[in-house]
Order: structure tokens, then C-alpha cells, then sequence
């Protein structure tokens, strides 16, 4: 019994050794495997932001700062970009001095319109593909969104302001393109290229830390450039088969 063992490890061996193709489909699976778990772990590593406070709008909760809506790009696609309800939404940065200024009087205006339009800040540092979808600047850069309309304040910073571009103003004021819109196509397009970029910066950080998966250089760049090469093969396929005449597929 040993020796048949014996002889089927033997058998094993020399097929391995004989058939390289196999070799390569092991490694290429497990490094497919790898990276899909990589891009999971980044893609599911975002907090909250440690904000505790929230609020309900048209039945959504979300987390708040002092009454103003922590709006992120999952937020903003899954929910403001599609909301009855009018946004005004400013970009900040958390060192910028002119964003601090503002915050307070933000938050006064959230209070104020409470109820009628919804007031929601982005972290512009953090949620960098969404701010690539809207033309900022500087910080902060407000933008008020009706109706599918998206409208650049130029006014002054004040609560009263703010206010009554919200409610009445916003008519007179500079209304975004088709392209420069962040709820065009381009504007989609834009965000969704500027994330992935994003995500696999994000990966090969992941892959390449000594406390998570702890990859050399080398490693990870080949097990990022393999899966980009899948997915070009796969989205190759897909839109191959999408107009594909119909008779060549009978």
C-alpha cells in the first residue's frame, strides 16, 4: 500500500512536471483568488468616520456633525443623486481654515431648513472620487442639487445667504452642463474611473503590508496586473457576446 502511495505521489509529480499549463492555472487562480479578497477587505474597510449623531431624511438615516449629513460616494449615488428632496452640499478639508469658518453657520443652515432641504457635507480629502465628479476649485465649494439640476454658490458664506440661495436664489445661479454635472454620464463615468484607481492604489497597499497579507513588491504588482488582465478578458467577452449578431448565436 505505501508503495502505490509511493508511486501515485511519483505519478503526480511527473504530471505537474510535464503539463506547465497546469502550474500556471493553480497560480493564476490563486492570485485571482487573492486579489478578489484584497479588493473585498479594502472596499469594506470604511468606517463611519467615528460620527455618532444622525438624522432621518425621506427615510434614510445618516450620520451627521452637528446637524450637517456626512455624505460619502455610496451616499451620494444610492441616495442624494436620486432624493426628492433638495441638497445644498459643500466640499471641505478638515486643515482648511475657511472650511472651519464656515461649519458653524452650515449647521445653522441645516437647522433652519430642516424639514425642506437636506444639508450634507463630503470630506474632500477622503471622498476624492466624488469630489473628481464636481468642479472644485477650493475649499469649500458649495453646490445646491434640484430637480437633477446642480447649481455653483459664488455668494457670500453666511447663514442668511446660504439660506436664501437655497430656497430662492439658486434659480439665478450658475447651473452645471451635461459634462460637468456630477449626475451626467461623464460625471458618472469620471467617478467611477477616479474610484477604481482609488481601490487598487488601496489593494496593493493591502497586499503589500507586512500585517495583512505582506507580499513582496513584485508579487503584488503581478497579482494586480493579473486581475486587470481578467477583468479587460471579461469585459472583452461581455460586450463581444452584447453585439454579437443574433444568427451567430444560434
Amino acid at each position: 500500500m505505501l508503495l502505490v502511495q509511493s508511486s501515485e505521489r511519483n505519478f503526480l509529480c511527473n504530471d505537474w512536471v510535464m503539463d506547465p499549463f497546469l502550474i500556471l492555472q493553480i497560480l493564476y487562480q490563486n492570485m485571482l483568488i487573492l486579489l478578489c479578497f484584497a479588493l473585498l477587505q479594502v472596499s469594506c474597510a470604511q468606517d463611519d468616520g467615528g460620527y455618532s449623531s444622525s438624522i432621518d431624511i425621506e427615510g434614510i438615516t445618516y450620520k451627521t456633525e452637528d446637524s450637517v449629513a456626512i455624505i460619502n460616494a455610496s451616499v451620494f449615488d444610492l441616495h442624494v443623486a436620486t432624493s426628492v428632496r433638495p441638497w445644498l452640499i459643500s466640499f471641505t478639508a478638515p486643515w482648511c481654515g475657511h472650511c472651519r469658518s464656515l461649519a458653524p453657520k452650515f449647521a445653522t443652515v441645516a437647522r433652519t431648513l430642516e424639514g425642506s432641504i437636506a444639508v450634507g457635507k463630503v470630506d474632500a480629502t477622503v471622498e476624492q472620487a466624488l469630489m473628481g465628479r464636481f468642479p472644485v476649485a477650493g475649499y469649500p465649494t458649495i453646490f445646491f442639487i434640484k430637480d437633477s439640476s446642480v447649481y455653483l454658490y459664488k455668494g457670500a458664506r453666511s447663514e442668511v445667504a446660504l439660506t436664501k440661495f437655497a430656497t430662492t436664489d439658486h434659480v439665478n445661479a450658475e447651473r452645471l452642463g451635461h459634462t460637468e454635472s456630477p449626475l451626467g454620464y461623464v460625471g458618472v463615468v469620471k467617478g467611477k474611473v477616479i474610484n477604481l484607481g482609488f481601490l487598487v492604489q488601496r489593494a496593493y497597499r493591502y497586499l503589500t503590508d507586512g500585517n495583512q497579507v505582506g507580499l513582496s513588491v513584485t508579487s503584488a504588482v503581478a497579482v494586480l496586473a493579473v486581475g486587470g488582465l481578467l477583468f479587460t478578458m471579461l469585459l472583452g467577452f461581455f460586450f463581444a457576446w452584447l453585439f454579437m449578431p443574433a444568427n451567430y448565436l444560434q
